[in-house]
């Protein structure tokens, strides 16, 4: 799987960094030559793609629109209740459940394990599209923005993307957050990004 992925990466040779739009740092590896010289990015989607595809050749089958809604830990098992988007609902038991949930997560509450953490006191988006630029800069390169209102990457994705990540202080509603338009979008990428 792993020659698959790095065949359909795309390998980007330089990071170039920003301070209000200045430049203030490049890493091309010019002069350090490690094992992998290059940054390597692909879409998400495509990466889970063939997770998923190996997984079947497993025999493990992957269940989408799923939701673990309890767990309830015994001294013999611990029993999990399913619930499917449409309404199903069902109960299994394992000897093990392992929550691959992120740092929200459902499977660590439900089971009540406790776990110290600090809420970053920031929000970030991303976005994966076309990005149509006029820039004289190389967009084939990783690029870093910062400013005081947050930061700005732009790492390019195969076949002509780019994912954009955009940071913001403070904490933005849920309601907010999921509304921001593509005229919002597009002001951050004027104001921090390289009018060069």
């Amino acid at each position: 799987i792993g020659r698959r992925i790095l065949t359909s990466g795309l390998k980007l040779h330089e990071l170039k960094a920003y301070w209000n739009k200045k430049p203030i740092l490049n890493i091309s590896y010019k002069y350090y030559k490690p094992l992998h010289p290059y940054f390597f990015h692909m879409e998400q989607s495509k990466i889970e793609c063939y997770l998923n595809e190996q997984l079947r050749a497993l025999g493990i089958q992957v269940q989408r629109g799923v939701s673990v809604t309890n767990v309830a830990v015994s001294s013999s098992d611990i029993n999990v209740h399913f619930t499917k988007h449409n309404g199903e609902e069902w109960d299994e038991n394992f000897m093990y459940v392992i929550g691959c949930d992120g740092g929200n997560s459902t499977i660590r509450e439900l089971a009540e394990i406790q776990c110290s953490h600090e809420n970053y006191p920031a929000n970030f988006m991303i976005i994966d599209g076309e990005l149509e630029h006029q820039f004289k800069n190389q967009v084939n390169h990783l690029h870093y923005y910062l400013c005081e209102e947050g930061y700005l990457i732009l790492a390019p994705l195969p076949g002509r993307k780019c994912r954009m990540i955009a940071s913001f202080k403070g904490r933005l509603s849920d309601v907010h957050s999921s509304k921001i338009s593509l005229e919002e979008f597009q002001v951050i990428l004027s104001e921090r990004g390289s009018n060069r």
